[in-house]
């Protein structure tokens, strides 16, 4: 994916709000956003997130549930869609880049899942799809109901899909751009906004890892 590509994409996503969500909505959900007062490249929620147990499948129809499935595990949720054309594909690729580039006992304990909102036409290929960027990443989807919840209780603004009829195969899908990331404890204390390069995410991940993250009074 080259350079041109995917600064057109984020201004294409951050100016028509056509494929993701921008500044305003992670502040309707969260409210202010701390920035400044920890050492990671994160922004820390006011309140924790806990897991919800909340059933996805994979593209065998295999359930997953988040609260079970990734127990004292730093794990990372992406929300977006196949057909993206370069922010969902991007965020993958620089989180693959940054897990090949951990020590094998983190990569054996990091789960990175990214949850498909489109699950009419990713339900058959997301976990193929995800897993051409890195073998040992999630990929899973669910039914509209679930997709609803997962996404409610996460304080992600809910997708949408953008369709001008209800027939029309080829459409996008707004949802929210940011990776909510759930440390050992099983809390979401931060979320990572679009644009963390691989070197950051790696010494960042490395921190939670160590639980030598810290939050300064």
């Amino acid at each position: 994916m080259n350079v041109i590509k995917i600064l057109t994409g984020i201004l294409f996503c951050s100016s028509l709000l056509f494929a993701c969500t921008n500044e305003t909505d992670t502040v309707k959900s969260f409210g202010k956003i701390e920035q400044k007062n920890h050492n990671l490249q994160a922004r820390m929620l006011q309140k924790s997130l806990e897991k919800n147990n909340v059933q996805l499948i994979n593209s065998s129809g295999e359930i997953f549930s988040l609260e079970q499935d990734t127990n004292e595990q730093i794990t990372l949720i992406a929300m977006g869609y196949a057909s993206c054309p370069d922010i969902c594909p991007m965020h993958l690729s620089v989180l693959a880049g940054a897990y090949n580039n951990l020590p094998l006992n983190m990569q054996r304990n990091t789960k990175i899942i990214f949850i498909s909102a489109d699950p009419y036409r990713d339900k058959q290929k997301i976990t193929k799809w995800v897993k051409n960027f890195h073998e040992d990443f999630i990929g899973l989807t669910g039914t509209d109901k679930n997709l609803i919840k997962f996404q409610e209780q996460l304080k992600l603004p809910p997708a949408i899909l953008v369709k001008e009829s209800p027939d029309q195969e080829n459409y996008a899908v707004s949802h929210a751009s940011w990776i909510t990331v759930f440390t050992k404890d099983n809390l979401a204390h931060f979320i990572y906004p679009l644009g963390i390069t691989q070197r950051e995410w790696v010494a960042d991940l490395k921190l939670l890892h160590e639980n030598k993250w810290e939050i300064y009074k």
